[in-house]
């Protein structure tokens, strides 16, 4: 009898393991885009003789603090169908202590229903200021996720967090 008890308890501890194992996402897993979900604004199409343009400009987040060895992730809430590049922004102005020395910006794109693929990185030190800086990277599809990461020991307090883009 103790050894069906021993064995039992064997498989159980397997099973949660293997539940535990499948839980977990993948490394550099970002996610996957709606599969039916557009994003709200989207660049009008053109009607007359001279193409027309759209801009699109977002800020994602304000007065948002990254704390140590963590990862958030932003949502570009729009269609960048049409926009062959974005610009991103991001500064630490109200924290003199922050510095984006340790901050990493992955960008990744999706098509409805397709996962994210990080398509460019973003390094804060490779910033002119350490308080500040921008980038422009290519479009790769219409949904758009930053995945800001803090590797530094200290926190990071992100004043702000903004997208520019025209679609044509």
């Amino acid at each position: 009898m103790k050894h069906r008890s021993r064995i039992a308890l064997a498989l159980l501890t397997l099973l949660v393991a293997t539940a535990g194992a499948q839980e977990k996402p993948a490394a550099g897993d970002v996610g996957k885009a709606e599969p039916m979900t557009a994003p709200a604004a989207r660049a009008p199409e053109s009607t007359g003789d001279y193409p027309s343009s759209s801009t699109f400009r977002q800020v994602l987040a304000r007065e948002y603090t990254i704390l140590p060895r963590s990862t958030v992730y932003f949502d570009v809430p729009a269609d960048l169908s049409g926009s062959q590049s974005v610009g991103i922004s991001l500064a630490t102005f109200s924290d003199p202590r922050s510095s984006l020395a340790n901050v990493r910006i992955g960008v990744a794109f999706a098509a409805p229903g397709d996962w994210y693929i990080i398509s460019d990185v973003i390094l804060g030190s490779s910033f002119y200021y350490y308080d500040h800086g921008a980038a422009t990277v290519p479009v790769y599809g219409p949904f758009m996720r930053l995945i800001l990461s803090n590797d530094g020991p200290t926190l990071v307090r992100i004043t702000q967090l903004a997208v520019y883009s025209v679609a044509h």
